[in-house]
């Protein structure tokens, strides 16, 4: 069995979800509970049931941002400045 590392907004919605499949609390109440819509709400519960807690994890974990700049870029930038630091 592998360890997940999952942040605490991940955390609560797991806890959120195990209330809405015991009957606790309806898939509305953990939409306000979680601040998601209901239709958001309803894909996590989707994919808890379908993966369990691992279903609820970030799937951008581990890949580079979006925003990052090209490595020739950032090179040519720390040359400039003379640090290793980026600026931003």
């Amino acid at each position: 069995m592998a360890v997940l590392h999952m942040s605490t907004e991940e955390l609560s919605r797991v806890e959120t979800l195990m209330h809405v499949v015991s009957g606790r609390m309806t898939v509305i109440e953990a939409a306000r509970l979680m601040s998601v819509s209901r239709r958001h709400a309803h894909r996590l519960l989707t994919r808890y049931l379908d993966d369990g807690s691992s279903g609820l994890l970030s799937r951008r974990r581990g890949r580079p941002s979006n925003r990052r700049l090209d490595d020739a870029i950032r090179d040519q930038r720390t040359r400039k400045t003379g640090s290793s630091s980026s600026v931003g």
